[in-house]
């Protein structure tokens, strides 16, 4: 990031004609390198140089602007996956994975201090769930699906933490992979989830009385 800095900041500052784009799939290095752009521009602008730059995303096959102010990535990352989670037919979305793992890894820390490996494991945690169903379903199938899950070990996931390990299950399981996230996390911190999710409550709550009949 430092080097590609160095070369924009030296290109624009030779040329205000000089045009670029910046692709990136990085929601972190997206936001960390809009702030280098705006230093470059101040930059450009003091030694009289036109250097303006537009942040961009794409969504749904369509170009918008990137309103930084107004973005709260954690809340866009858990729309998204309520959104699939929720949705009538769902496609490969090869991203969805890695977004249930940056999801569960935030919630993991700032709610308890721990990390994902322990969130569904650890007694004192599954002792907020209220009924041995319930447990029992989280303890089992959260450590399987989505610690260890169908392509990667435990240990691969906790150094690569953006690797797709989800690539080997189909769309039907990382749908209902997504469920079990959300019917877990709005367990044990129901505020937190409505917060960030208006008007989700009552479609999560029947997520989870399915989950109770069906163990």
């Amino acid at each position: 990031m430092s080097f590609l800095k160095f070369k924009m900041k030296s290109i624009l500052s030779g040329s205000d004609s000089t045009k670029a784009i910046i692709m990136t799939h990085d929601i972190s290095f997206f936001m960390d390198f809009s702030k280098a752009l705006e230093e470059i521009s101040k930059y450009c602008n003091s030694i009289g140089k036109k250097a303006t730059y537009q942040l961009l995303y794409l969504h749904n096959k369509s170009i918008n602007e990137f309103m930084y102010k107004k973005q709260n990535e954690y809340t866009d990352l858990l729309t998204e996956i309520f959104e699939y989670a929720n949705s009538d037919s769902v496609d490969e979305n090869n991203s969805i994975g890695n977004q249930m793992r940056r999801v569960l890894e935030a919630f993991s820390t700032f709610s308890f201090k721990i990390g994902i490996e322990e969130l569904s494991t650890k007694q004192d945690i599954l002792d907020l769930l209220p009924t041995p169903e319930l447990k029992d379903y989280f303890e089992n199938l959260m450590y399987r699906i989505v610690l260890n899950g169908e392509s990667h070990g435990q240990d691969t996931a906790r150094f690569f933490p953006r690797t797709d390990f989800y690539e080997n299950l189909s769309p039907e399981e990382k749908q209902r992979t997504a469920k079990d996230i959300l019917c877990f996390m709005y367990i044990l911190n129901k505020s937190h989830i409505n917060s960030h999710l208006k008007e989700s409550a009552k479609i999560i709550e029947q997520w989870i009385s399915e989950i109770s009949a069906d163990n």
